[in-house]
């Protein structure tokens, strides 16, 4: 290997090193202060680009607690993602089946351009319930995918998906 395209590999890793360790250290940030009622969460990396035939599957756990759970998506984006919103398609899945599908519209921004959620730098986080009332005999899978205009969508980092217990 040639030292220019040494140069330019290292360029790139350092360039992407804040990125990173931002995303390394909202993660921890996350843990040290969840909320003691989110039973189950998962995020998926997107970093590159979502396209559109991407399905992101999140398996629920086997034993749901007793009583009702409200399912949240999050999202993680840049600063640079160039939409307010970010159309996305549920699909829940029972026995290897889908029995119900949502399309959920999520606003990441105003109409001013300025985000909605938490951030540090440039990543931005926010959280949306996609579902209320959801039982122990739910469905097992909720697969994602999204339903933007253009084939990928860029500037969306992870999407996660967590269940949190409704107080009674």
């Amino acid at each position: 290997m040639d030292s220019n395209a040494r140069i330019r590999r290292l360029r790139k890793t350092i360039s992407q090193l804040p990125n990173k360790i931002l995303f390394a250290v909202s993660l921890l940030a996350m843990m040290a202060c969840s909320d003691a009622g989110v039973y189950y969460i998962d995020f998926r990396n997107v970093g590159s680009g979502w396209t559109k035939d991407r399905l992101l599957r999140y398996e629920l756990p086997d034993s749901l607690p007793d009583g009702k759970s409200s399912l949240f998506v999050s999202i993680r984006h840049t600063n640079y993602y160039p939409y307010r919103n970010l159309w996305i398609v549920a699909d829940y899945v029972r026995g290897g089946r889908v029995v119900e599908s949502d399309t959920c519209n999520i606003q990441l921004a105003d109409r001013f351009g300025n985000w909605f959620g938490s951030g540090l730098g440039q990543l931005y986080q926010y959280s949306v319930a996609m579902r209320d009332n959801v039982g122990v005999d739910g469905f097992e899978e909720v697969i994602l995918w999204h339903y933007m205009r253009c084939d990928t969508v860029t500037g969306i980092e992870d999407v996660g998906l967590s269940l949190s217990l409704d107080e009674e």
